[in-house]
């Protein structure tokens, strides 16, 4: 075993991550650098970009395959290695976020009078 897949073993175990979730973190970042082919800590952040890129968009794998890889690298660059990457640790602008509010309405149907919460998404 590596020195790299140690270290982030260790600090899975730190971070108190299920076995299953270990497994798929190791195997995103084993992935990363099978497709570069050289060690993940040589890969720059443009790499890792392009990669992430490359397997939501031409791979088009599943959200739920795409999500545990982009933790997986987002743990190992952050966490292990502390990167302070941009592509790994900014925070999602608000356009990406779905703001939900309520919408109260007096409705008079002839017979009576009642107030009904209504759902509504903002754009976005």
């Amino acid at each position: 075993m590596s020195e790299l897949r140690n270290r982030m073993i260790q600090d899975i175990k730190l971070a108190g991550l299920v076995e299953g979730t270990a497994r798929e973190y190791l195997r995103a970042v084993r992935q990363l650098a099978a497709y570069y082919m050289v060690a993940p800590d040589r890969i720059s952040e443009r790499q890792v970009q392009d990669y992430i890129l490359y397997v939501r968009d031409e791979l088009g794998v599943a959200k739920g395959t795409f999500a545990p890889l982009l933790a997986g690298l987002k743990f190992f660059y952050v966490n292990t290695l502390g990167y302070d990457w941009a592509l790994l640790t900014k925070k999602k602008s608000a356009s990406h976020v779905r703001l939900f509010f309520y919408t109260w309405r007096t409705i008079f149907d002839g017979k009576s009078c009642f107030t009904r919460v209504l759902w509504s998404k903002s754009a976005g």
